[in-house]
């Protein structure tokens, strides 16, 4: 037969091993519930950041298009000034024109001018003369 002393030990032996892994079980329950909160906080904190991510993307695409809206303007824009310069230039060249034909025009006038006065000029010297030899008569 077994010695009772031996089946004693060998039990407290067993029981104070079930102790010692009932302990671990414990600190595994422990670390397994803090294991859980650890990832539902880092699953929030990934929701939040794909939220924001999403947030980003959403932004930058309202960006681009916004930029694509203002460079389709600016492209307009630009060829409205390119036809704008043409018109003008076309203007300066027909003022550029008639700025030449007018001082050729002013120039024949002060011309004629001056011969007129200088007809008027005799003219009345003419009259003058006229009129005192008939004063002197």
């Amino acid at each position: 037969m077994t010695d009772p002393g031996d089946v004693e030990r060998r039990i407290s032996a067993l029981e104070a091993e079930v102790s010692r892994i009932q302990g671990e079980l414990d600190r595994a329950r422990q670390d397994a519930a803090a294991a859980r909160v650890l990832a539902t906080g880092a699953d929030r904190d990934v929701s939040d950041v794909r939220s924001q991510l999403r947030a980003q993307r959403g932004l930058l695409q309202a960006l681009r298009d916004t930029q694509v809206e203002h460079g389709d303007r600016l492209d307009r824009l630009e060829r409205r000034m390119t036809a704008v310069e043409l018109r003008l230039g076309a203007l300066e060249d027909r003022i550029a024109g008639m700025d030449a034909r007018l001082t050729g025009r002013i120039d024949s006038l002060e011309t004629e001018m001056r011969e007129g006065f200088a007809k008027t000029s005799a003219g009345m010297a003419h009259i003058v003369t006229l009129l005192e030899r008939d004063s002197d008569d």
